[in-house]
């Protein structure tokens, strides 16, 4: 789904947990979701142009089918990879740190996230991060 940051349509809970019914999703997950949901909604207010969730929540045995790692914030409704194939919200994000450290979001180093970004609020190491 494409959603606009900045402008009239805002990310909903319902497009981070693709593939899945609500009521597949922990209760517990859904709350983080809904703070991810509120933050990324603060930070479009920086960023106008269409935005794509490749994937928020993972259950999991897909996390484990993708390869992601075994305490991964996606199981947790701690993170969201958003459809990148230019790297325009990399550099966003790169240029906006300081934005990103206000609302305590942190993201993937854009090197090792060719085509996505992924952005999450389980406290990392640094605000840009290696995996």
């Amino acid at each position: 789904m494409i959603t606009q940051l900045g402008g009239t349509m805002k990310f909903t809970l319902s497009e981070m947990y693709p593939g899945y019914k609500k009521e597949e999703v922990p209760e517990d997950v859904l709350k983080n979701l809904e703070i991810l949901v509120k933050k990324l909604n603060e930070l479009g207010k920086y960023y106008s142009k269409p935005v794509v969730v490749k994937r928020g929540y993972r259950a999991p045995d897909l996390n484990e089918k993708v390869g992601g790692v075994k305490n991964s914030p996606h199981m947790t409704g701690h993170a969201a990879d958003l459809v990148d194939k230019d790297g325009e919200i990399d550099r966003f994000m790169m240029n906006n740190s300081d934005k990103l450290k206000k609302l305590g979001l942190y993201i993937e180093d854009p090197q090792e996230t060719a085509g996505w970004c992924h952005i999450q609020f389980r406290k990392a190491s640094t605000i840009f991060f290696n995996p």
